[in-house]
């Protein structure tokens, strides 16, 4: 059985890339690359998105992260 904490971080990796997806861009799940990235967006426009997910649990947790 998997990790509970990775089932939600893939989860809520999904959740991104498909608001990204809504967005137009074109995004690659880089999972299992152990990598500075968990999503990399491409906008129609050629602008790359490097992206990390980070679950929190507080607005002020997510604001000290960025």
């Amino acid at each position: 059985m998997p990790n509970p904490n990775y089932v939600a971080g893939r989860a809520f990796e999904y959740a991104r890339a498909k608001y990204w997806r809504s967005l137009g861009c074109e995004v690659f799940r880089t999972a299992g690359s152990h990598g500075l990235w968990d999503l990399i967006a491409v906008a129609e426009s050629g602008i790359v998105i490097y992206i990390q997910c980070k679950r929190v649990q507080t607005m002020a947790r997510a604001d000290a992260l960025i």
